[in-house]
């Protein structure tokens, strides 16, 4: 099975909030962690834009599982945002730091995901994004294309 993280993957929200994709994960704008300005207006995960992944998923999936850490005032606007956004059937698991999807995924199973900092990526076809490109990693996903060609290997 196929399970996929939300932010930098299906929306940019860390992108959206810095104005530009950051080069480092921990990007600080205004002096401010992404993570402390949603905080301050959750309304932000409402108005983020999708990512250039989303047009394919919901044109080649019938349905998608989303395991995305999400804090407590964040997830009704993301849920708002996933009803808008997502046109398929989905269900989203909220969990509570990046290394608990894990506990999510079978042994077979892989997470599409932008995180730079897993321990392994043995179960990860990992998003490039600016702040994770250097990684040396099993398995990449740098295109919408490569995306589509994965999804019809995958299946």
């Amino acid at each position: 099975m196929i399970y996929w993280d939300l932010d930098g993957v299906l929306r940019l929200l860390g992108s959206y909030v810095l104005g530009q994709e950051p080069d480092v994960w921990d990007k600080k704008y205004k002096g401010k962690t992404v993570v402390q300005h949603i905080n301050e207006h959750p309304e932000i995960c409402l108005y983020a834009p999708e990512s250039e992944y989303l047009p394919i998923v919901n044109e080649v999936c019938d349905h998608i599982n989303i395991l995305t850490n999400q804090l407590p005032s964040w997830i009704p606007w993301t849920d708002k945002w996933l009803n808008n956004h997502i046109k398929i059937s989905y269900e989203v698991v909220y969990t509570n730091g990046p290394d608990a999807k894990f506990s999510y995924l079978g042994k077979d199973d892989i997470l599409i995901e932008d995180y730079p900092k897993y321990q392994s990526y043995n179960q990860i076809a990992l998003i490039t994004r600016n702040y994770n490109k250097d990684l040396d990693v099993p398995l990449r996903i740098s295109s919408p294309d490569e995306l589509l060609k994965f999804l019809e290997n995958y299946q």
